[in-house]
């Protein structure tokens, strides 16, 4: 029934509906600005003085520049004289001038003519192509082939040579040791999304209880079955809920990421392409296939870990008689979620860590850890089944002794000594 109540609630499919758009907007944000449309999407015509026999070397760059550039770019030789490119400039405010000309300390000088102020999608292309070609041209002062300036362009190839091999290591190896990128994937996998989602279920289960006890709904409830199939038919519910939840939020980046592929709106920005590098992590092949070694391990994990957490919110929110009580009672779960969420952050910066390592196997946070800890290679396989089998004898007692916490606590309508009254059912 309160599996049901959630589900046909109007709040859920609107709130969920909500959380698509904001996603689906969010990872497709190029794509949105640009049907919009604004100043940027008018072609910019770049009018070229060339006094340095550069421009067709400059040409080609500014074309492979502007295939990800939001503002389209077009380069014209000018043969005139600057003065008259300034008259042409005046006239036409889409054109912008360039005059390049030799400088005998840094090879190259250039000077941008505008009316306005030039934005950075249009200097910025400009600025690298003209630092390449003052490269080049400075190499060639120095007396070296074009072959030879090829090779000192060339990036340095570097061969890891393993003077012992470890089979069990090379199983394991998601990423040549991208620790960065790998890292911001496992905690955009793992931690982010079970953070909101532990601290929507521990909210959920103990509003649920405190409303039924304020409404003394409970003791009908109670009178007609027992605490125990009480505690279990919420865990059951609302974990079941919580599951559902975040298969939805999988299926919204699934979609998400698939219309940001086809749309093809890809902007040269740093940011824009930290964010391509993750997306195409998250689908790379080497982590997609240690996700599905472990995936049994991980869907175990999932369910034992929200499980317990079902657990303790419960048997805490049976022992409250209000929702003020219970938000004071929560803080140690919320802070014990916290240190697993920057754990997992700090893991691929603090790479070997002993401490991280150790936490990994803590119930509570090694949901958060070992997967991640997995993908960075710091741990084996085998590492995180310990972790699973932890989780899961955590589980059991938390649910055995909680049990007997919610027995007493269930009907309890007094704040009063409530630790001592907690400890006390414990031993009883």
């Amino acid at each position: 029934m309160s599996l049901r109540k959630k589900i046909k609630s109007k709040w859920f499919l609107g709130i969920n509906i909500f959380i698509f758009i904001i996603m689906l907007l969010t990872i497709n944000i190029n794509t949105i600005i640009n049907m919009f449309g604004g100043d940027y999407k008018e072609e910019k015509i770049i009018k070229v003085i060339d006094n340095l026999n550069v421009y067709e070397t400059l040409s080609k760059q500014m074309e492979d520049y502007s295939k990800y550039s939001a503002t389209p770019i077009r380069v014209e030789k000018f043969d005139n004289s600057e003065n008259e490119l300034r008259e042409y400039i005046k006239n036409n405010n889409n054109v912008i001038g360039l005059v390049i000309n030799y400088d005998i300390y840094n090879y190259i000088s250039a000077q941008i003519v505008s009316n306005d102020k030039v934005s950075s999608n249009i200097t910025n292309p400009v600025s690298n192509s003209l630092n390449r070609i003052r490269y080049d041209r400075a190499m060639i002062g120095l007396g070296l082939s074009q072959d030879t300036i090829d090779r000192l362009n060339a990036s340095v190839k570097i061969d890891n040579i393993l003077l012992i091999e470890n089979e069990s290591k090379k199983e394991q190896d998601v990423q040549n040791r991208s620790n960065n990128i790998v890292g911001v994937v496992a905690v955009i996998i793992f931690t982010m999304p079970f953070f909101f989602i532990i601290t929507t279920l521990v909210q959920m289960i103990g509003a649920e209880i405190n409303e039924e006890k304020s409404t003394k709904a409970m003791e009908v409830i109670i009178g007609n079955v027992s605490p125990k199939e009480h505690l279990i038919a919420k865990i059951l519910s609302c974990t079941t809920f919580t599951i559902l939840q975040i298969l939805l939020l999988v299926i919204y980046i699934f979609i998400g990421i698939t219309v940001r592929n086809k749309t093809g709106i890809q902007i040269d920005t740093e940011s824009n392409r930290l964010l391509n590098d993750i997306i195409r992590s998250m689908i790379d092949p080497n982590i997609v296939a240690a996700m599905v070694k472990i995936l049994p391990l991980l869907i175990i994990f999932l369910v034992f870990t929200l499980v317990t957490y079902a657990l303790l919110a419960g048997v805490l929110a049976s022992m409250t008689t209000n929702i003020d009580d219970f938000q004071q009672l929560q803080t140690p779960i919320m802070l014990t979620i916290s240190i697993g969420f920057y754990l997992s952050i700090l893991a691929s910066i603090f790479e070997g860590a002993k401490l991280i390592k150790f936490m990994s196997y803590l119930p509570l946070v090694s949901f958060m850890l070992s997967p991640s800890l997995y993908m960075l290679n710091q741990i084996s396989i085998i590492s995180v089944i310990a972790a699973v089998m932890i989780q899961i004898i955590f589980t059991i007692l938390v649910y055995k002794y909680g049990l007997k916490v919610y027995k007493v606590g269930i009907l309890n309508y007094s704040g009063d000594h409530l630790w001592r009254k907690i400890f006390r059912a414990i031993k009883g």
